[in-house]
């Protein structure tokens, strides 16, 4: 039997029969991805337990374009962790004042950091040099 095509008027085709014009792509890079940041500094005093931290967000595996809730069907990486804070960071010091003039705070939310008893973390300090630096800490017992 020869095959031969010709184009004809689509009423005179049988619909069942017809092709998918779109077919579903099963592309590996077009899948979203839960990502994780790096793990935060051990959120504890020096010579206690506490727990780190890290950031979460769903992205597409081939461009690393956010996907918004594509994600929501995986199973999520963990978020936190125990740890313990060794003190091998640096050294504790009692007197945190300022050691120049470009000590600014880098947050709204510094001015409740001395508060919180948090310039005792380095992240803290660094981020809110100006609120910590006014605050003399006793080094933990």
């Amino acid at each position: 039997m020869e095959s031969s095509s010709k184009l004809v008027n689509e009423k005179l085709c049988d619909a069942a029969s017809r092709p998918l014009t779109n077919k579903e792509c099963r592309n590996p890079l077009c899948r979203p991805v839960w990502n994780t940041s790096h793990w935060s500094e051990c959120l504890a005093g020096c010579g206690e337990s506490g727990v780190q931290t890290r950031m979460l967000t769903c992205s597409w595996k081939g461009n690393g374009n956010p996907a918004g809730r594509s994600c929501e069907g995986l199973p999520r990486p963990v978020l936190t962790r125990p740890c313990f804070n060794n003190c091998t960071h640096g050294t504790w010091t009692s007197n945190l004042r300022p050691i120049d003039l470009e000590c600014v705070d880098a947050s709204d939310y510094c001015s409740i950091v001395p508060m919180m008893k948090l310039c005792r973390f380095t992240n803290f300090r660094i981020k809110c040099c100006h609120s910590c630096s006014s605050m003399i800490e006793d080094p933990p017992s």
